[in-house]
């Protein structure tokens, strides 16, 4: 489900970023991350790098989110 407010999100769920933009091919994100904090405008995630295996702390404001796409591949309970 793509996100469309931060009534789309919460602690738990899992969600995936794949965005290139359009006039910046050097800006790209790619991530899928654990939302573990949020406080309607800012959420924060888990994320495992794919360089080097390592557990990130990631922050996207509701706005960025929606911008890229991002999605809830599962949602907790």
């Amino acid at each position: 489900m793509k996100i469309k407010t931060s009534k789309d999100l919460k602690i738990g769920d899992l969600v995936s970023v794949n965005y290139t933009a359009p006039s910046h091919s050097d800006r790209q994100y790619k991530w899928t991350g654990i939302c573990n904090w949020g406080d309607g405008y800012k959420f924060s995630f888990y994320v495992v790098s794919s360089t080097d295996n390592r557990l990130t702390e990631i922050t996207w404001t509701i706005n960025d989110l929606r911008e890229v796409g991002a999605e809830v591949i599962s949602a907790s309970r």
